[in-house]
């Protein structure tokens, strides 16, 4: 009994688990769309129109100038927030990739257990 005179619930003294609701495959979309922006935003970087390529192909291409030595700038700045990025966007598809591996096999591991425990096979 507790200082109330009642009997406590047996689930509070049950060790509360903590509780996660996630879809696996919601988890590996994920995965597989950074992956894509990543592989859209590298490409960026070859392409003849945004990357550059210098000078002469600057000014050719804005036809004046002032507006050439702009543009190999703002693409010269640009450059390495390019690179930051695209790794950046790449290390999430992995990461999300590898969490919906291993929820998948977690989800899978616990099934099996249920199943022995509910079935009494211990193999």
């Amino acid at each position: 009994m507790d200082d109330a005179g009642s009997v406590p619930s047996p689930a509070a003294s049950v060790p509360v688990m903590a509780h996660l609701d996630l879809d696996t495959s919601d988890l590996a979309a994920a995965a597989r769309q950074a992956g894509r922006a990543a592989d859209a935003l590298e490409a960026v970087a070859h392409d003849p129109v945004t990357a550059g390529g210098g000078p002469a192909e600057a000014r050719a291409a804005a036809g004046d100038p002032v507006l050439a030595a702009a543009v190999t700038d703002l693409l010269d700045a640009w450059r390495p927030a390019h690179r930051d990025l695209v790794a950046t966007l790449a290390g999430l598809a992995d990461r999300l990739g590898a969490a919906s591996t291993a929820f998948e096999q977690a989800e899978v591991a616990a099934v099996e257990r249920l199943a022995r425990a509910v079935t009494g096979d211990g193999s």
